[in-house]
């Protein structure tokens, strides 16, 4: 009798690294999303996204030392810039009705604030009422130019951190493409892990920006109202001096 032909033994493929089972030929593993590492196996952290862009974050991060530097001065000089306006004008003005001129400016000479800078050059102006406005609007022109120094920085600051940061993120999403196309295609998990790297530009671009707007426009608010107010004050001492 002639003898049983075996039955085929049906051949069993070793395991992935990842687990499955697949036919021969053997293919390679797709990549496992384990969490916090991307396709490529790197670990997401913030220093590793901050390598990708450093360039445009070196970039920034100068930006924002300028803008922090440049805010808090500005603070500086506009607090001492204060002055009780109110009583500083009501001695200037006791001292004028008896014509005493001469104490009036050297009342004056004894601060360093715009208004007192004012209406110093108004008492030392002889003429009509068009010379003292003249002098008067001339002298603060000059103190508001001191004040408003280094404040348009911040506007530039504020204006260009933002593109900055785009342009640093449309460079790492087109690196993202680029790998892609190396690595004959890919899917969520790389074009996932490249955004994520990228996106960090924009939004440092952002938070240099926000403090520089912030900053920018308190300084122009306090440097407009303390001019209306030394502007005010010191027609009210040009009438004064007129009527003596």
């Amino acid at each position: 009798m002639a003898g049983k032909i075996p039955a085929p033994v049906a051949r069993v493929n070793p395991r992935h690294d990842c687990g499955c089972r697949r036919p021969a030929p053997l293919l390679p593993c797709p990549p496992t999303n384990e969490a916090g590492l991307d396709a490529m196996g790197h670990e997401l952290t913030l220093l590793e996204m901050m390598k990708t862009g450093w360039v445009e974050l070196s970039i920034l991060f100068v930006l924002s030392i300028f803008s922090v530097t440049i805010i808090l001065e500005r603070l500086h000089t506009l607090r001492k810039v204060r002055l009780d306006a109110g009583q500083f004008i009501s001695n200037v003005l006791k001292m004028i009705e008896p014509r005493e001129i001469a104490e009036a400016v050297a009342y004056c000479d004894r601060f360093r604030q715009p208004l007192a800078r004012v209406v110093r050059a108004i008492l030392l102006t002889a003429g009509e009422r068009a010379d003292k406005e003249r002098v008067m609007l001339h002298t603060l022109r000059v103190e508001l130019r001191q004040l408003e120094a280094y404040v348009p920085v911040l506007a530039t600051v504020a204006g260009i951190a933002p593109f900055i940061g785009l342009f640093g993120t449309v460079v790492g999403i087109i690196r993202v493409f680029r790998d892609m196309y190396a690595r004959s295609g890919g899917g969520m998990d790389v074009v996932a892990g490249g955004v994520a790297e990228a996106l960090i530009t924009t939004a440092a671009g952002l938070i240099v920006a926000v403090p520089a707007v912030v900053g920018y426009n308190y300084c122009m608010i306090r440097i407009k109202r303390l001019a209306e107010d030394i502007e005010l004050y010191a027609y009210h001492v040009i009438e004064t001096d007129l009527e003596r």
